[in-house]
């Protein structure tokens, strides 16, 4: 059970870690829209946490 395209593709990007001034990158950009979805989620959780605990 020796799955040589895993250990290729392992060796591939260590090799990526050990060399920070490859212009490749080991995972690919995370979406803008992605990351301000989280910051809205982010947010929106907060000020219902401090609405719930903090009732006038």
């Amino acid at each position: 059970m020796h799955d040589t395209t895993f250990e290729a593709e392992l060796e591939r990007r260590i090799a990526l870690l050990e060399a920070p001034d490859s212009g490749e990158s080991v995972l690919p950009d995370l979406p803008a829209r992605d990351i301000w979805l989280a910051v809205l989620a982010v947010a929106v959780l907060s000020a219902a946490l401090i609405i719930w605990g903090y009732p006038a």
